[in-house]
């Protein structure tokens, strides 16, 4: 709610999906006032946001998807981008998140504590009952089955950008260094 009342300074935006009026797009520079930004549509919703224009966030996951990232490097420097939100969280929640990050990596170290301790049945619980839960989420069993190979190498991805992110190093997107 904080959001969306214009009087609030909070801005928030998800860039896969941003629709505007012409004249305040316009009014706040559009995407030529933000292209220096690592997080561009975060930097329009503030500029938005400070001149007082009505801005909706809402859910429209049933109107339609977005694939931002087609291939593995564009996927990574995508994650990369995404980690400096994480600056402009308060650091409470910013921690936050990265304590949850540090509990996705404490599945594959109890994996490999199993594995080394011979615990081979428990070992195999801890792979497939997961993904017997997540199977519907996941839209199948062999999908859900790698879902944690890909949210381990997330992680390593995640780790990437908020180093970056912290040490103010640039990132590609989009095909320029921001």
């Amino acid at each position: 709610r904080r959001v969306n009342d214009r009087k609030n300074r909070l801005a928030l935006a998800n860039g896969q999906c941003l629709l505007a009026l012409r004249e305040a797009y316009e009014f706040v520079g559009g995407h030529k006032g933000v292209a220096t930004s690592v997080i561009d549509d975060m930097a329009l919703a503030k500029r938005l946001k400070l001149h007082r224009t009505a801005i909706r966030v809402v859910r429209a996951e049933h109107l339609g998807s977005a694939c931002s990232c087609d291939r593995f490097r564009h996927t990574w420097h995508g994650v990369e981008r995404d980690c400096y939100r994480l600056l402009a969280l308060p650091k409470k929640r910013a921690l936050a998140v990265m304590a949850v990050a540090a509990l996705l990596w404490s599945w594959w170290l109890m994996l490999v504590w199993l594995l080394s301790d011979g615990q081979w049945a428990a070992a195999a619980v801890c792979c497939f009952v997961p993904s017997l839960v997540l199977r519907d989420w996941y839209g199948g069993f062999l999908t859900a089955l790698r879902a944690p190979a890909g949210v381990f190498l997330h992680e390593f991805m995640t780790l990437s950008g908020v180093v970056r992110a912290a040490y103010g190093l640039p990132i590609v997107w989009k095909g320029r260094k921001t």
